[in-house]
């Protein structure tokens, strides 16, 4: 005689034939995904389908949250999960717990979408930019600092721009804490009041370099009212980042030379600033001669009025002689100075292994200029580093002090 079962019985039971079945425990599909919905509970439902049969579908919040990528209808996809019976509505489906597109990495398809998506907002049109500032007095640079981005950019600043500052916070570059750690280290320059923001780490892989195809670094650069440079990886390499930044730079080398003028530019303007105060001279006499001669021929000025207007003339050539004198002059002694002024220099002093060490604006010369709990800052040739005194000995008597 047969057994007799309810409706619930009967889908128990064929609900423990499918969950003990060690191939349907852990299975992979392949198919197409139809009808995907993503509800306010995180739970998301679709149909995952071939050309011949199909298959209801479930990934719940946990997992789902976990996707690198949005899933949409007619994308082919890998799934992978288990098989099993609703016992509600007696419905079999595959209950799924990863998803992956098919013939695609997840995070490059990632990538592509956020791309596409913040395009579409306009974060990456050329118009919203900011200009980059040709003479710097403080660069801010997020950075690893055990990397040889940071080193590359610091050397090639003070070799092209030596009167820059450059303040450093240090970052993670790599990994899954990339982005909240830029995103802080970004927070902390808004106190700071600094001309340009290089964000730089050196080559890597795609995966090396997703810490920053992240949605709200990216949202948070595109708001900073600072220019930003991003210096991510190798030439061939694009993120994110790159895209949003008011400009990118193939290489830490290539950020330094962006955003400071080079010593055969300053020289350049110099000069010709001070060929453009003599031209505006000389122009100036030229008129002032020319005015003279029309005034001449108009009222038909006696011989004597043409003598003064003869002196007048010598007198121009005299001037004219002088300032070229004087400018050539002018311009030994100002070569002379910044000779000196290298000679003297700070940073000179500092490329020696040597520093400086402020409270506030002010050099600190001996112990007594500093107290127990007071923040201080050290200037080495490449960066400051900011410290707080916990205490303090004199050398001359080997005593603490207050």
């Amino acid at each position: 005689m047969s057994v007799i079962l309810t409706v619930k019985q009967l889908n128990m039971y064929v609900r423990s034939m499918l969950e003990n079945d060690k191939y349907l425990r852990q299975i992979t599909v392949v198919g197409e995904i139809s009808g995907f919905k993503l509800y306010n509970s995180g739970h998301a439902y679709f149909t995952l389908k071939d050309s011949e049969s199909a298959i209801s579908a479930v990934m719940f919040n946990m997992e789902a949250s976990g996707l690198k990528f949005m899933p949409k209808d007619g994308m082919k996809v890998l799934i992978t999960g288990r098989v099993s019976i609703f016992e509600k509505s007696g419905q079999y489906q595959l209950y799924a717990s990863k998803m992956l597109p098919d013939g695609i990495g997840a995070e490059f398809l990632a990538y592509e979408q956020l791309k596409e998506k913040l395009e579409k907002e306009g974060l990456f049109d050329a118009s919203s930019k900011k200009p980059i500032p040709r003479y710097p007095k403080k660069i801010g640079v997020i950075s690893s600092l055990n990397g040889a981005a940071i080193h590359d950019f610091c050397v090639t600043v003070q070799n092209r721009y030596p009167f820059a500052d450059i303040l450093i916070h240090g970052a993670a570059v790599q990994g899954e804490e990339c982005p909240k750690s830029v995103v802080k280290a970004i927070e902390k320059f808004k106190n700071i009041d600094i001309d340009v923001l290089v964000i730089t780490r050196g080559g890597g892989s795609f995966e090396d370099l997703s810490g920053f195809n992240d949605e709200k670094l990216a949202r948070v650069v595109y708001d900073l009212n600072v220019p930003v440079v991003s210096a991510i990886g190798h030439e061939t390499d694009f993120t994110i980042l790159d895209f949003v930044a008011d400009l990118r730079a193939a290489t830490p080398t290539a950020a330094a030379q962006a955003v400071t003028p080079g010593r055969e530019e300053l020289y350049i303007t110099v000069q010709s600033l001070s060929m453009g105060c003599k031209n505006l001279v000389l122009n100036k006499l030229e008129h002032e001669c020319l005015k003279i001669d029309d005034l001449k021929n108009r009222i038909k000025l006696q011989s004597d009025f043409t003598k003064k207007y003869d002196d007048i003339k010598i007198l121009k050539d005299r001037i004219s002689s002088i300032f070229s004198n004087k400018l050539a002059e002018n311009y030994y002694y100002l070569d002379k100075t910044v000779l000196a002024i290298n000679a003297l220099s700070p940073l000179a002093i500092l490329s020696r292994g040597y520093s400086l060490v402020y409270k506030g604006e002010n050099v600190i010369r001996t112990i007594n200029d500093v107290k127990k709990e007071d923040n201080i800052k050290i200037r080495l040739k490449d960066g400051e580093i900011f410290c707080h005194v916990t205490d303090k000995t004199d050398l001359r008597t080997g005593s603490e002090k207050a």
